[in-house]
């Protein structure tokens, strides 16, 4: 029977999780982001309407992760409602869901289940990198460390990139959107980061074939051909 409800909303998929009393995730889906109103507070009513929703008999507890800066359960800055809000996110659920929910920003919430059930099990500390349509770093050492403010959002940082003339944020260099926008801007065609990737793949395997080609093929002409590293070929 499922006991707990899990809520992960990421910039372009909300997922949906029910948990057994062993933590065991069941009957999972996703849900578009874009389906609520971000932007704007409203997006709270909206996400709990999904909540009850999706409650099911035996659902105790409702758990929360999204993007942003928290200060407890209040959201103080997140891009989902709109920039800074200062929004006391989890009581505001707790009372329009009718059930106790927890909220926490997604990277630490992620660190914290990989303590718990993951990599970092042994008890020793480490730094979790997750990549998805942003970027986030969370550090754990006996408890998550989250420092004074915003510990762990590391996607404003500004990185260089030449080939695009200038500075970037390492959001917008590295994850999705920004792969995206950065092949969107070099060729003018709009194709997401998988699919830049399997583009990628493609041509190093097309090289690859290429170059063995090119190799079985090539017969030297000369004494000094044959000696010659550059394999020219002709005199």
């Amino acid at each position: 029977m499922s006991r707990a409800l899990g809520i992960d909303i990421g910039g372009t998929k909300i997922a949906v999780c029910r948990l057994d009393d062993d933590l065991a995730p069941t009957a999972t889906e996703k849900v578009p982001t874009a389906l609520l109103r971000r932007g704007t507070v409203r997006f709270a009513d909206d996400l709990a309407v999904l909540i009850r929703s999706r409650l099911t008999p035996g659902v105790a507890a409702v758990g929360v992760s999204l993007n942003g800066v928290l200060s407890g359960q209040q959201v103080v800055w997140s891009s989902l409602m709109g920039g800074r809000v200062d929004f006391p996110f989890g009581d505001y659920l707790s009372q329009h869901v009718g059930l106790p929910v927890h909220v926490d920003d997604d990277i630490h919430a992620m660190t914290v289940a990989e303590a718990e059930l993951g990599a970092g099990r042994d008890g020793r500390p480490f730094a979790m990198l997750n990549l998805g349509t942003g970027i986030g770093v969370g550090c754990y050492d006996g408890g998550v460390l989250r420092g004074a403010f915003a510990a762990g959002l590391i996607a404003e940082l500004p990185v260089s990139v030449p080939a695009m003339g200038g500075w970037r944020s390492l959001d917008r260099t590295v994850c999705g959107r920004g792969i995206r926008e950065m092949y969107l801007e070099r060729t003018g065609r709009a194709v997401d980061a998988v699919g830049v990737f399997r583009r990628a793949d493609a041509g190093r395997k097309r090289r690859r074939r290429w170059s063995t080609s090119s190799r079985s093929s090539w017969v030297p002409c000369c004494r000094w051909c044959r000696s010659s590293t550059t394999r020219s070929g002709s005199c």
